[in-house]
This record gives C-alpha cells, structure tokens and sequence, in this order.
C-alpha cells in the first residue's frame, strides 16, 4: 500500500515536471522578498553579531532576573526574621523591666528584713543581758537568804521592833522573795520571746537573701537571653545588608544590561532601516531595468519553439551557452515563484533555456573553472527537495563570471581552463527545478551596481 502511494506520488511529479518544463527557480535566489538580501556582508555581519549579542544579553538578563528574585526572597525572608527577632527582643526587655522592678523590690524588702532582724538581735541580747543581770541578782540574793535561813526566829524576833516588827520582817524577806521570782520570770519570758521574734527575723532575712540571689539568677539569665537575641538579631541585620547590597548591585547590573540592550536593538533597527531603504530602492532600479530590458528585446523574442544556434559573440564577447534549445522560457528579474504562486514573488537572477537533458551547455567565453558542483553525477533529477544542484562557475577574467545551473552532467572540473563555445556540461533538472532546462547567470561579484547573488541581467550581454 505504501509502495503504491509512492509510485502514484513519482507520477503525479513526473506529469507535473514535463507539463511546466519551461520554468526554473535559482536555489540561493528564492524566496527573496526578505529585504536582507539586498545588505552587503559588512551589514549582515553587523546585524549577526548584534543578535548574537542581543541574544547573550538577553540570557544574562533572564539569568539576573532569576538571580535578584532568589535575593529578594533572602531579603524578604530575612527581614521577617529581624521582625520576630526584634519582637522577641522587646518581649526580652520587658520582662527584664519587670524583673528588675522586682528585684529592687526585694532589695528594699531585704534591707528592711535586715534592720528588723539586727533589731530582733539587738533585743533579744538586751532580754538576754537582763536575764542574765536579774539572774546574779536573784542568785546573789537566794544566797544571802540561805545564809540567813539559819537563823532562828528569835533571833530575827530579838532583831526587830517588837512583835509588829517581827512580822514585817518576816513578811519582807517573803515578799523579795516572791518578786524577785516574778522579775525572773518575766525576763525569762522576754528573753524566749526576743529569742523568737530574732530566729524569725534571720529566718526572714535567709528567705530574702534566697528570694533575691534567685531573681539575680534569673536577671542573670534573662540578660544572657537578650545578648544572644541581639546577636541574633546583628547577623541577621548584617546579612541583610549584605543581601539588600547584592540586590542592589543586580538590579544595577539589570539597568546597565537593559541599556545596554536597548542600544543594541535601536543599532539593529537603524541597520535594518538602511538596509530595507537600499531594498526598495534597489527593486525601484531592478523594476525599471526590467522594464527597459523588456521593451528592448521584444523584436528578437525567439517564437513558435525555434531552436537556437552558438551564432556569433555578442558585443560584449559572448556566445548563446545553450545552442539548440526551444530559447528564452524565463528572463531576469521578479517574477511569481513557478513551484507555488501562491506563495508570492521571488526574484530570478538569470534566463532560462528550455531543452531536453542532455543538450550540450557551452561556456559563453574564455576562462577558468572555480566551481565545478556534482553531487548527482549524469542524472536528470536530484536535490529537489534539498535545492542543491549540478553546476559550474566560469571566473573570465574582467571582473565577470558566468554561472551554468541545474545540470545533468558537469564535464570540467575546477581550475581547468576553457575555450568560448566548448562543451562544458548538459542540461539537466537538477536542484528545485520543474524541468530540464538551462538557469545561466551573469555576475560581477563586488560590484554596487550588481543585484541579488551580484547578478545582473544576462539578455544585454548576450544578445546585443
């Protein structure tokens, strides 16, 4: 099934081939609206470097997009880091307030635990000084009364005033007696009472000296908490800095290199301008020497399929390259594009000689082979869809060149010399072609008055 469809395809281009036999299209001249054809290799240069300089720009440009988007996120990143930090810090040093003010107040709590416990102290050695006193004075008392407990009622009878006297004495001693154990207890009683209130106090004191060593622990941390947050907090302050500078150095860069390509683009943009203005006025000559060219060879138009013959050279030293062939089947200049005219214009660099492959192409003049192309060795077809052709490139030796195209057989090769009217080839279809014919071009490479591929039309010079 797939060997038919091929073959039915080989048909339809074979019938296609023989019924628009009579037209050409030059491989290196197709499609050549684009204005860029008609720009000299200095402007194409130029325009290629600039693009290519565009081009690295533009992947630099993109690269540092990316690259200030990655900083830009550090940057936001950590700035919301400083933020929590910086949050965390004013949450740090408010408690620190309120330690402090805690602190202080232990402090005062303290001191004034210390005044009441050396008070509690002082007291308590006061109570104690008084036992003590009141102790050697009961003491010293009992021991004189033990003394006197010897003697005998008589004799403290015989010692005092009459029997009232007695009593009273009696009663004296007793009641000494009875209050000096009363003070005794009393002192006794304060001193235990000084006693507490003083173990108490230093009970008290011991709690503050606790209370406060623990808050100045905790101050202590605390502070620790708040240097390290500020540490913290310096870093990140420093690498944001640091990555707000990067940022800035980018995004400087992405200014110089948006310039930078700016410039570049309105340098392609003035080349182009040129360029197009030498296009339009290049086709406005080309259009009006085609005009001219026309009306001067209507009376030698060849018609009803004569053949031509070698003949005499021209004036300008020239001889027909294709003697019998069916004549001229396309001239020089725009023209609708044969293999699809629908797809516009394109401009033709030479004439076409229709003929049968094979026909003998002679070199129009003496000179020297400098391209002599075979890549389809004596074939009819070849290179269709790749536009590569049989050809040949005679140097004359003026500043002239002819060019021989879509050849069956190239019979010369490069470097050889050759004679006006020799056989150099055959007429073949070879490259994009619709039928075997000749393509033949006339070229003054270098020249400014040349046109596209530095062609110029052939019909002057070979049929004046």
């Amino acid at each position: 099934m797939k060997n038919n469809g091929k073959q039915r395809k080989n048909k339809f281009i074979a019938a296609a081939l023989a019924a628009t036999m009579v037209f050409t299209v030059i491989p290196t001249t197709q499609v050549s609206a684009n204005n860029n054809e008609f720009a000299s290799q200095e402007q194409l240069d130029e325009l290629e470097r600039l693009k290519e300089k565009e081009k690295e720009l533009a992947s630099a440009q993109a690269q540092l997009d990316a690259d200030m988007n990655a900083v830009k996120s550090e940057v936001a990143n950590l700035q919301s880091q400083s933020a929590g930090l910086s949050s965390q810090l004013e949450q740090l040093m408010a408690e620190d307030v309120v330690l402090k003010e805690d602190y202080e107040r232990l402090q005062k709590e303290l001191k004034e635990a210390e005044e009441f416990m050396k008070a509690a102290i002082s007291a308590y050695e006061d109570a104690k000084a008084d036992v003590d006193e009141k102790q050697k004075e009961y003491e010293l008392r009992m021991v004189a009364m033990y003394k006197r407990s010897n003697q005998s009622f008589l004799d403290i009878l015989m010692k005092s005033d009459g029997i009232s006297g007695f009593f009273t004495n009696l009663q004296l001693i007793s009641v000494i007696a009875k209050s000096d154990q009363d003070v005794l207890q009393e002192l006794t009683t304060a001193r235990e009472t000084a006693q507490v209130k003083k173990m108490a106090a230093e009970e008290s004191k011991k709690q503050y000296d606790e209370f406060v060593a623990a808050k100045a622990k905790e101050i202590e941390e605390l502070a620790k908490g708040i240097r390290s947050k500020e540490s913290e907090i310096s870093a990140v302050q420093s690498n944001l800095l640091n990555r707000s500078s990067d940022l800035s150095n980018l995004q400087e860069q992405f200014t110089v290199n948006a310039q930078e390509r700016s410039n570049i683009q309105s340098q392609s943009s003035d080349i182009q301008g040129k360029i197009d203005a030498q296009a339009e006025a290049t086709r406005a000559a080309w259009a009006e020497a085609t005009r001219a060219g026309e009306a001067a060879r209507q009376p030698s138009t060849p018609g009803g399929g004569a053949g031509t013959v070698v003949g005499n050279p021209s004036s300008y030293g020239l001889v027909h390259p294709a003697p019998g062939t069916y004549g001229i089947t396309s001239y020089y200049g725009w023209r609708s594009w044969p293999l699809n005219p629908s797809a516009g214009y394109d401009f033709h660099s030479g004439i076409d000689f229709g003929g049968n492959f094979g026909d003998p192409v002679v070199a129009a003049n003496d000179g020297v082979v400098i391209a002599a192309n075979n890549p389809f060795p004596n074939s009819n077809y070849g290179g269709y869809f790749s536009g590569v052709a049989n050809y040949i490139i005679i140097d004359h030796g003026n500043g002239m060149q002819t060019a021989y195209w879509h050849l069956k057989s190239v019979e010369v090769y490069v470097g050889q010399r050759v004679s006006r009217g020799q056989r150099i080839g055959g007429i073949g279809s070879t490259g994009y072609s619709t039928g075997p014919h000749l393509h033949f071009e006339v070229r003054f490479p270098g020249s400014p008055s040349a046109g596209i591929g530095s062609t110029v039309d052939p019909y002057p010079y070979l049929f004046s």
